[in-house]
């Protein structure tokens, strides 16, 4: 037993070598340019032992990708809910704004060089997820496939949104983005119109 959580420590030790290096690398010269020689050099690590994770960079890449998915969605289903136990669409937002700013200033480099279906992929699945646990609590009794396309609709603009926001390495502020989101998704175009001509023209 204790012969097993010592290797599961070096295993995990390992991982998060070979993550860091990764990061490090992808922000320096870029996804393309990042080789396995240097992912080895870099976690002081042999060409064997990556392969023994990871069968290729795009693999490593994809599971970054989800545990990046997965740990927004973790935060977001511990906040979407306000004091009335309904769902909060502006925390929703916000809270998704705070963890993609979190991932541009850790590693917004790289993952501004992802395309936006890629992006896409790995975190529409598991914020469908999270938002179908809520959304019937605002919308009430929704026929399963036209819930797919709702979900779909808001994650894939949202996702989008973002990305784009990373990609343009843009200087907006998150939370007025978030904001201004929020009031397209709950009101349409119409509350978004009014929305820009109440805002103060800079």
């Amino acid at each position: 037993m204790n012969e097993s959580k010592t290797v599961d420590r070096r295993t995990r030790r390992t991982v998060r070598a070979i993550k860091q290096a990764f990061f490090e690398l992808a922000s320096e010269k870029g996804i393309e340019k990042v080789t396995v020689s240097d992912i080895a050099e870099r976690a002081d690590i042999n060409r064997k032992t990556f392969y023994h994770h990871y069968s290729s960079i795009e693999a490593l890449f994809d599971e970054v990708l989800f545990d990046e998915a997965r740990y927004a969605a973790a935060s977001i289903r511990d906040c979407v809910l306000d004091e009335s136990g309904e769902l909060d669409v502006m925390k929703l937002f916000q809270t998704l704004s705070i963890k993609i700013t979190e991932m541009a200033e850790r590693d917004g480099a790289m993952l501004a060089n992802v395309d936006t279906e890629r992006f896409i992929r790995y975190f529409e699945p598991i914020m469908m997820q999270v938002a179908s646990e809520h959304i019937p609590d605002v919308y009430g009794d929704v026929p399963d496939e036209q819930m797919r396309y709702l979900i779909t609709f808001i994650y894939s603009g949202l996702i989008s949104v973002y990305h784009r926001w990373l990609a343009d390495n843009s200087n907006y502020d998150m939370g007025e983005l978030a904001e201004l989101l929020s009031v397209l998704i709950a009101t349409g175009l119409t509350g978004f119109k009014d929305y820009i001509d109440a805002s103060p023209r800079k």
